[in-house]
């Protein structure tokens, strides 16, 4: 779960991968500006016996993600600030001046949700982890709960807000935040005894009513529809009524974008999106959702065997997150 809890972050907060031949095997050294300076994070000891072509073992992975989340949080300066790194430029990414105003609560969500892929592993393996003076178990369990909560400060507006007052993207009634919830729930998992356990009855309501929303909200006709799915598995397992027949729908959606050899269609064109989105979102819903309740056949054929094609979207920003891929094989059966 870490590894690709690290590839699906890299993206969001930290420089490149850069991949050095030693020994004929890669080694990862992840880059950081900090204070004017780049550091690198480079890993100590590798066990090429172990992990013969990049040297890397439980250990390196677990210690790659505390130094980014180190690198992350010095930025965040009391348990009550959002998580927001610092940005180099105000007119390509958002919020920016010709973005709605929600984009703003998108921008709170999105550094709490991308942060949450790296620091849920991590509290689920040292619950009592403390990064740059802050307790992440704390830290996340309080913010993930007031992002849902109306009225609060940092509440990242629910699809039902949303849908009432915001102008849609792209012309469709879809927002940021849908992508957001995704990351949320898989966080939630991970942590689900150090975090969800120990929300009281009616937190865990408030959460589940907020990410219910945004599952039965409409979503972009392409890879978005598996946050969708992924939210509607959470709110199942953890005892919530969700709409089967909805999930049925994105379920056949999804299939139907599947192009052979491992290709999948993002939607109605070809954009390098298979392994980033598909071949990881994809086992995660068989994991938690398909196997169990899911037995015909035209639903289940093909997502758990999924070929490994690892091309992206973007190259420059998305080719970490490719090799995400790997890690779905630990999600089949």
């Amino acid at each position: 779960m870490l590894g690709l809890s690290l590839c699906c972050t890299f993206r969001f907060l930290s420089g490149p991968v850069k991949y050095n031949s030693q020994k004929s095997c890669l080694h990862a050294r992840i880059r950081q500006q900090r204070g004017g300076r780049i550091c690198i994070f480079s890993p100590e000891h590798p066990d090429f016996e172990l992990s013969p072509y990049t040297g890397l073992t439980r250990k390196h992975w677990i210690d790659a993600g505390k130094y980014i989340l180190e690198g992350v949080f010095r930025h965040v300066k009391t348990m009550d600030d959002p998580v927001l790194v610092p940005r180099y430029e105000t007119e390509v990414t958002y919020p920016n001046s010709r973005t709605p105003a929600w984009k703003v609560q998108a921008e709170y969500y999105e550094g709490l949700a991308r942060s949450f892929f790296i620091a849920a592993p991590l509290i689920s393996i040292e619950p009592d982890i403390v990064i740059d003076g802050k307790k992440l178990r704390e830290y996340y369990k309080d913010h993930i709960l007031r992002s849902c909560t109306k009225g609060d400060e940092q509440y990242v507006l629910s699809y039902s807000d949303m849908d009432k007052d915001a102008k849609p993207s792209f012309g469709l009634h879809t927002y940021q935040q849908t992508v957001e919830t995704c990351a949320v729930v898989i966080g939630l998992v991970t942590t689900k005894k150090e975090i969800w356990d120990t929300y009281t009855k009616e937190e865990k309501d408030r959460i589940a009513y907020f990410i219910r929303d945004y599952a039965q909200g409409t979503t972009a006709t392409q890879n978005w529809r598996l946050f969708n799915m992924l939210d509607l598995a959470f709110l199942n397992m953890m005892g919530y009524e969700i709409d089967k027949d909805n999930m049925r729908e994105h379920a056949q959606a999804i299939l139907s974008y599947y192009a052979g050899e491992g290709w999948y269609r993002d939607g109605h064109s070809f954009d390098y999106y298979s392994a980033w989105a598909f071949q990881v979102y994809a086992p995660i819903w068989c994991r938690w959702y398909g196997y169990e309740n899911v037995t015909s056949s035209d639903v289940m054929f093909y997502l758990p065997h999924l070929p490994g094609t690892i091309w992206t979207r973007s190259m420059r920003l998305l080719r970490e997150s490719a090799v995400s891929a790997v890690s779905r094989n630990h999600a089949m059966r």
